[in-house]
């Protein structure tokens, strides 16, 4: 992965959607197409809502946190908010380690 792709984990670094990519949109999931590697990503409902969310401005925390509680929607089970916080974890993870991402 080039270095200018390499993006922090670090909970407070801002997230932001990397230059030369298109995003296709298929219902609640998307497509993103990386026009400098030639390769196709597939994100599902959860990395969708991530991936929008990526603005440069949202950091990863602030992202987990306004999901969690989007998706979760008022319910106040302990477990299905951690598996909801897991998966939008695991979203950011993959967008990071695809190269997607860069910093602000």
């Amino acid at each position: 992965m080039p270095a200018d792709c390499e993006i922090s984990h670090h909970e407070s670094t801002p997230l932001m959607q990397r230059d030369g990519l298109e995003t296709f949109e298929l219902e609640d999931e998307a497509v993103i197409y990386d026009l400098a590697r030639d390769t196709v990503h597939y994100l599902n409902r959860t990395a969708r809502r991530v991936w929008e969310c990526c603005d440069g401005v949202r950091t990863s925390a602030d992202i987990r946190r306004e999901l969690t509680m989007a998706l979760v929607a008022g319910e106040s089970n302990v477990a299905h908010e951690r598996i909801v916080d897991h998966g939008v974890g695991e979203a950011i993870r993959m967008l990071q380690r695809d190269g997607l991402l860069q910093l602000p």
